[in-house]
């Protein structure tokens, strides 16, 4: 695991772990088992020696989702809340760029507030007008 900084962006400070792109292929067996899809990339899971963590990886050609991988990082390198997930580190590799975080067995708070209501497609009826 590598501490030190590689990037200039000062969002990446040496409190939090950085990761290599091949140090997070090892935590999560090759990207193996994905537990989740957002709005900017893939969440896997994988461990981070024996404790279980979570993955998310940013797709390459989101610029947007990049704008939000920054904020998140930066909020969770802030904030420490028994009711909020926990950030391990981050990775970013080059293009390759991913958020680590502890893993949370019970499901994410979407799951909890919404159900399967945000997966499911409902197909709503449309009066015909003339």
């Amino acid at each position: 695991m590598n501490t030190d900084l590689t990037i200039n962006d000062e969002l990446f400070t040496p409190r939090n772990q950085q990761f290599t792109f091949s140090e997070l292929k090892s935590i999560t067996n090759n990207f193996k088992t994905i537990i989740g899809r957002g709005w900017f990339g893939t969440v896997y899971h994988g461990y981070n020696g024996n404790d279980p963590v979570a993955v998310k990886m940013l797709t390459e050609s989101s610029s947007q989702g990049y704008k939000e991988f920054q904020a998140e990082v930066k909020l969770l390198m802030d904030v420490r809340h028994k009711n909020i997930t926990s950030l391990v580190g981050y990775c970013n590799d080059n293009n390759q760029k991913g958020i680590i975080y502890e893993y949370m067995a019970n499901g994410s708070l979407e799951m909890h507030l919404f159900g399967n209501l945000r997966t499911t497609t409902t197909k709503l009826p449309f009066a015909t007008y003339k």
